[in-house]
C-alpha cells in the first residue's frame, strides 16, 4: 500500500467540485425542458396513435345526438 500526501488534497478538490456541480442550476433547466418535451412528443404520439378511433366515435356520439338516432338529443 502505497501513501501519498496528496490525498487529502484530492478529497477535498473533489468534495469542492461536486458541490460546485450540485450548485448549479443551469443544467436543470435544460434536463426539465427535455422532460417537459418528451411528455408533450408522448402526448402527441398517444392522441395520434388513438385520436382517430377517439374521433370517430366522438363524432358519431354527437351525429347520434343531433340527429335523434338513438341519443334523445335532438328532434326528428
Amino acid at each position: 500500500m502505497i501513501l501519498t500526501t496528496h490525498g487529502p488534497r484530492r478529497m477535498a478538490g473533489l468534495a469542492r467540485c461536486a458541490r460546485t456541480f450540485l450548485a448549479d442550476r443551469s443544467g436543470a433547466v435544460a434536463i426539465e425542458y427535455g422532460i417537459l418535451a418528451v411528455m408533450i412528443a408522448a402526448f402527441l404520439i398517444s392522441v395520434a396513435a388513438l385520436g382517430d378511433t377517439v374521433l370517430t366515435h366522438l363524432f358519431e356520439r354527437v351525429a347520434s345526438h343531433m340527429f335523434g338516432d338513438g341519443g334523445g338529443g335532438g328532434s326528428s
